[in-house]
């Protein structure tokens, strides 16, 4: 689609909103719902926890319990030696 018909397309949404700015409700499914609280657990069971993993800061003797940190590690010094290697400057 060009840009040009999103952009009408666009404009045609924010009148019909605008229209109906009173009376604009949102009917949430059930299949809505379990998704929402699907993606609510999953970043606090699994993101929140990984990104901690992967925190610089993390010591080194809690690091190397996680193989999630233990990877991600490894991965920076093979980055950083190919880096040195290209002689570029970061």
């Amino acid at each position: 689609m060009s840009v040009s018909r999103l952009c009408t397309a666009g404009i045609a949404m924010a009148r019909r909103v605008r229209a109906l700015a009173g009376v604009l409700l949102v009917a949430v499914r059930a299949e809505g719902r379990r998704l929402a609280v699907f993606f609510a657990k999953t970043y606090a069971r699994v993101v929140t926890p990984s990104l901690a993993e992967l925190d610089p800061v993390l010591p080194a003797e809690i690091a190397a319990r996680s193989p999630l940190a233990r990877s991600w590690r490894s991965f920076e010094h093979a980055l950083d030696l190919r880096v040195r290697d290209a002689a570029l400057t970061a």
